[in-house]
């Protein structure tokens, strides 16, 4: 079963669609129709699944958490202070594939390990303390970053789409384990 999902986010409004996207991916799976007027948090909670973006966001805020805890001589303390990565012009390719899987006498929807492909136009990046807070190094290395933020991009863009196509293909196998194929395709 070959499904394709093309995704482009606008970075202002990035958080706007992906929840509303994603209410409507619930309601589908769940054959329920706005006009049913089912409050999301009802099938959100039928679904037992985390948004990728709370997910993601709790992340942060655990990595957040170790390195306020870190001493500051600690490498990653030195390494991530950071503003944040800055993406724009971007898409994600996604490829789904399934099959069916028998489980006791039910059929249910199995997915394969999806594939991802990420395509990024522009992006900036600016790291604080570098060299120990040397007024010149730093800068220039920043300015280096950015100048060559394709390569840079090139680099962890094949580790990020591994990253993605795992979380995605559990959250969808989580998803599709909780209803028969029949539930989901009548």
């Amino acid at each position: 079963m070959p499904y394709r999902v093309k995704c482009k986010f606008c970075a202002n409004i990035d958080n706007f669609w992906q929840t509303k996207t994603d209410r409507a991916m619930e309601r589908s799976i769940l054959g329920v129709r706005l006009s049913d007027r089912i409050r999301n948090t009802t099938l959100r909670s039928t679904i037992k699944i985390i948004g990728v973006g709370h997910k993601a966001a709790g992340f942060k805020w655990n990595w957040a958490g170790h390195v306020c805890r870190m001493s500051d001589e600690h490498w990653a303390k030195l390494t991530t202070e950071w503003s944040p990565l800055n993406v724009w012009d971007y898409a994600c390719n996604v490829t789904m594939r399934g099959h069916k899987q028998k489980i006791g006498e039910d059929e249910h929807l199995q997915f394969d390990p999806f594939k991802v492909k990420l395509r990024v136009g522009q992006s900036s990046i600016y790291l604080t303390n570098l060299f120990d807070g040397d007024p010149v190094l730093g800068p220039a290395t920043n300015r280096v970053i950015n100048e060559n933020s394709q390569v840079f991009l090139q680099e962890i863009s094949p580790v990020l789409e591994k990253s993605l196509a795992d979380l995605f293909t559990e959250m969808a196998n989580k998803i599709t384990s909780k209803f028969t194929y029949k539930e989901l395709f009548p």
